[in-house]
Order: structure tokens, then C-alpha cells, then sequence
């Protein structure tokens, strides 16, 4: 019951954002308007509702649960964004996973940007004792574009865990028509806690996003991933598919 309330909630969130704040629609403007119609101005932000399901969740190529739906709500206005997202295991007997995050992008040029934020992982399932029911991360990276290659570097610092991680990845996207494309992505990962064992992750990704209506897309997809934990090849596969809806 829990779940579903916390999903119904953040759905709520989802409506009640796109109900206060957004503009209320133009009516349309016949072709033969004067030229001193003024045309509504758009919108300063945008929500992107995302429900999707994966046969995995892997976290910095560490496995955590299998068959999950991970709805997501953000909501991005101007340079800011902050948002909620939700990992929800089929199994009853799997905790569940809340996190809140927000940040502000800014712009360096007109292909590299800096983005600084933080992240509160929130385990409302945790048993006292048996972990931290939370934990808060900050993070600061760099992201941009080269020749149509996507290349990012975050740091990311766990306050609570007292971790530290340092991630790369790269994205390039291949168009197929003017609704589908296939996204190749890969990354590479090294994670230091400060008391306990340090270890080093890769992965990679190919995602077919459809979009079937200017703010709805569909996507399917399969990811690898794997980790040198205890020295030991941790081989990780698993497939994806959601919808996502932008308003």
C-alpha cells in the first residue's frame, strides 16, 4: 500500500504542477490576422513525466533488484530543475527506493555546460538498524557536445556514506526517420568510500526512443554492466521499456 501511495502521490505532484503554473492555452489565430497580433509567449518550464520498467536496477554497475517500475516526475525551469524518482520492485519483499533531487545548469559556451546539484536517497522501507533510512549526495559535472558526440564527468560526494565517485560517459544518437532513432551509450566508473573497498564499473546502453507525438515518446532498450567488487566479473544484463510524456 505504501507504493502506491507514494506513486499516486508523485503523479499528483505531476497534475497539480502542470495545473497552477502553466499558461492558460491561446486561441487560435486565423491566417489572415493582423500583423499586430502578439502570439502568447511559451512556456518558461516544462514537467516530463517518465513510467518506465526494467528487468534490472543496477546502480553504478552494482545490481540491486530485479523487475522494477521506476516512474519519474522533473520538472526544469530555465537553467533549474529538480525532481522526484521512484524505484519500485515487482517483489513485495524488495524495499523500495525514493529519491529527490534538484540542480542548476550553467552555460559555458554554446556546447559545454556545468551542472551542480545534490541528490537525497530516501529508503522509507528500512528497517532501524539495518542501514541509513537516508542518505544526501552532491554533485558537479560537465557536459557537452563534439561533432554530435555527447561527452559528460561528474563527481559525485555521498555526506552520508562518506563516498566518492568519479564517472564518465558518452552518448551518440543515430537518427532513423524523423520519429525514431537508436542512442548508443557507454560510461565508466570508479567509486572510493572512505572507510571500506574502492572498485571500478563500465557499462553500456542502446535505447530506440519512438516518438509518436511531439510530447510523447516510447522506448525500448537493453544495458550491460559490470564491476571489479572483490576481483571477482559480475557480468549484468537487462532490458527497458517506457513511456514519456512531456508537458
Amino acid at each position: 500500500m505504501k507504493k502506491t501511495a507514494v506513486l499516486l502521490a508523485s503523479l499528483a505532484l505531476g497534475a497539480l504542477l502542470r495545473a497552477d503554473e502553466a499558461p492558460a492555452a491561446a486561441p487560435a489565430t486565423p491566417a489572415a490576422a493582423p500583423a499586430t497580433t502578439v502570439a502568447a509567449p511559451a512556456s518558461t518550464y516544462t514537467v516530463t513525466a517518465d513510467f518506465p520498467y526494467v528487468s534490472s536496477y543496477v546502480f553504478r554497475g552494482v545490481k540491486l533488484a530485479d523487475d522494477c517500475f521506476q516512474p519519474s516526475l522533473k520538472l526544469a525551469a530555465g537553467n533549474a530543475y529538480a525532481g522526484i524518482w521512484l524505484s519500485q520492485p515487482v517483489e513485495a519483499s524488495v524495499d523500495n527506493e525514493i529519491d529527490f533531487y534538484g540542480g542548476y545548469t550553467f552555460a559555458l559556451s554554446s556546447t559545454w555546460s556545468l551542472d551542480v546539484g545534490g541528490t537525497l536517497y530516501y529508503y522509507p522501507q528500512m528497517d532501524p538498524g539495518a542501514g541509513d533510512e537516508s542518505t544526501f549526495e552532491a554533485y558537479v559535472g560537465l557536459t557537452g557536445t563534439v561533432h554530435g558526440i555527447t561527452l559528460s564527468g561528474y563527481v559525485y560526494r555521498d555526506f552520508t556514506l562518506k563516498a566518492t565517485t568519479v564517472q564518465g560517459s558518452i552518448g551518440y544518437s543515430v537518427p532513423v526517420n524523423d520519429k525514431l532513432s537508436i542512442n548508443f551509450s557507454g560510461n565508466l566508473g570508479y567509486v572510493s568510500p572512505d572507510d571500506g573497498a574502492e572498485y571500478t564499473y563500465y557499462g553500456a546502453s542502446v535505447q530506440l526512443p519512438w516518438k509518436i507525438s511531439d510530447k510523447a515518446t516510447v522506448t525500448i532498450g537493453g544495458s550491460y554492466a559490470n564491476n571489479d567488487i572483490d576481483n571477482a566479473v559480475d557480468d549484468i544484463f537487462w532490458a527497458n521499456v517506457g513511456f514519456t510524456y512531456t508537458f
